[in-house]
């Protein structure tokens, strides 16, 4: 019969060697393994659900840029490529991530691009509270101006509060340097995949999105040119007061109970909250503001000198009508300026 090794935690081999009379317990990983899940499940147990009531929490990265068309040809590393920029949404507690896809001929990624994103996906996940339901959101993200630490996703979130989408929106921002999130393991599965299968046109990336998670496959949104909106016109009805210093905080909230007042405070672990009046330019605020403009009305064109080099590049597509793609969206190079 084999002999089987018996595993010892470290404070009873301690005690061995102190010569302490301890009976010795082999770890058990099974018990260890359901303890690790049970605290695991505690910690998130309040985030779960889309119901009035309850708590979400959202984590949005800064948006993926995947470049096609992907070739395995030596000039394929030296060519500028077409950028898809990926915005993913992953909502905590039930493990769920949105992706939302878009080529720059369509938008950009500044920032009211990347709150069309979020508007879409509270859009089409929530509805308006009834009277006395409470929902409460809290949105963590990092600290990229350009995208997310700014004003206007600020103003965004007391929009949010205005039109009853929630009782509390909160936005908290990573410490710098400590930013990793459940996205950016969402991201990884995404590159392995992109590696993998080679996509040649934008539309490609969403069969990549689509094959990256076997399990709890992500959710695909393709963004089109009407989805999205200017955000920029928010400071036209209300405006935050000039002493704050966005950049400096790390917490921000919205409350109904206070709907002109916005809470910030410069620590995670801080208990005291500094309050900012905001400035209503009409009686109304953003009550009357129901409807976004739209942010683009025609096709973006893309540089010049990368057009060039697609052009080269879409010599080396086998593929008709993907070859096609690019020569439809490339042609302006050829003429004279």
């Amino acid at each position: 019969m084999a002999n089987r090794a018996v595993l010892v935690s470290q404070a009873d081999l301690s005690n061995l060697n102190k010569g302490k009379r301890r009976q010795v317990n082999p770890l058990n990983w099974k018990d260890r393994a359901k303890k690790i899940k049970k605290d695991k499940g505690l910690s998130y147990k309040i985030l779960k659900g889309r119901k009035a009531g309850t708590l979400v929490a959202a984590l949005i990265p800064p948006d993926g840029v995947l470049f096609v068309p992907r070739l395995s040809c030596s000039s394929a590393y030296f060519k500028r490529k077409l950028s898809t920029f990926n915005l993913g949404i992953h909502e905590t507690g039930r493990e769920e991530a949105s992706m939302y896809l878009w080529d720059e001929t369509v938008a950009e990624h500044t920032s009211k691009d990347v709150l069309s994103c979020l508007y879409k996906y509270l859009k089409d996940h929530f509805s308006p509270l009834k009277a006395g339901e409470t929902r409460h959101l809290i949105l963590w993200s990092d600290r990229f101006v350009g995208q997310f630490n700014n004003c206007y996703l600020l103003l965004f979130l007391k929009y949010l509060v205005d039109h009853k989408m929630f009782t509390k929106a909160e936005q908290k921002l990573f410490i710098t340097g400590h930013s990793w999130m459940s996205c950016d393991r969402d991201f990884g599965l995404i590159e392995k995949k992109f590696v993998q299968m080679n996509p040649i046109v934008p539309d490609d990336i969403l069969d990549v999105v689509s094959a990256a998670r076997i399990n709890n496959p992500f959710k695909i949104q393709k963004m089109i040119r009407s989805d999205f909106l200017n955000f920029n016109v928010l400071p036209d009805y209300v405006c935050l007061p000039k002493q704050l210093q966005v950049t400096r905080y790390h917490c921000f909230k919205y409350e109904s109970e206070h709907p002109n007042i916005l809470f910030a405070k410069s620590f995670h672990n801080s208990t005291e909250w500094q309050k900012f009046n905001l400035t209503v330019k009409n009686k109304f605020g953003f009550a009357r503001l129901r409807k976004f403009p739209a942010s683009y009305t025609s096709k973006l064109q893309i540089n010049r000198d990368k057009g060039k080099d697609l052009r080269d590049l879409m010599e080396k597509i086998p593929d008709q009508k993907k070859y096609n793609f690019y020569d439809e969206l490339t042609k302006f190079v050829l003429e004279k300026q």
